[in-house]
């Protein structure tokens, strides 16, 4: 990008590739992101609980139970948040100018499955880590119970 002419010379080009793209490109479409966040985590805990209580008569251990529970919670998560994803990678790899603008685009082209492009590996990729922190968290949980004379 420093090699590309421009009319103010090397020190417009830098200028440019510092000002426009290290400040501005990593916040370009996190609007979409942060108004998504508090609804997605808010059903993944409704989901995740709600799970849980409906295998409690599967005599599942805490383990698998939780393993159950989060994988559920996941599928509720991603079904909220992709969209926003979707929005926000295309805003900060510089496909679309604005996010009205990217959203109009992916449903002309490509209807609602464009909004779940990457589900599939967001999926894939935070299930395995929200069942680990939520493992660490119950047995943690458990060890500061025992630890006070609580079971």
């Amino acid at each position: 990008r420093l090699q590309a002419p421009v009319a103010a010379g090397w020190t417009g080009g830098a200028r440019r590739a510092v000002l426009g793209e290290l400040f501005k490109s990593p916040y370009d479409g996190l609007a979409p992101a942060l108004i998504s966040g508090a609804p997605a985590a808010s059903a993944f805990f409704a989901v995740k609980d709600g799970a849980k209580r409906a295998v409690a008569g599967l005599q599942l251990g805490k383990a698998e139970t939780t393993v159950l529970a989060v994988a559920c919670a996941n599928v509720a998560y991603w079904g909220i948040k992709n969209p926003s994803e979707v929005l926000k990678v295309r805003r900060q790899a510089g496909v679309a100018s604005d996010t009205a603008g990217a959203a109009v685009e992916i449903w002309r082209a490509e209807g609602v499955a464009g909004f779940y492009s990457s589900a599939g590996p967001n999926y894939a990729y935070s299930t395995p880590v929200d069942v680990v922190k939520f493992l660490l968290y119950e047995q943690l949980k458990a060890s500061l119970a025992a630890r006070r004379g609580r079971s």
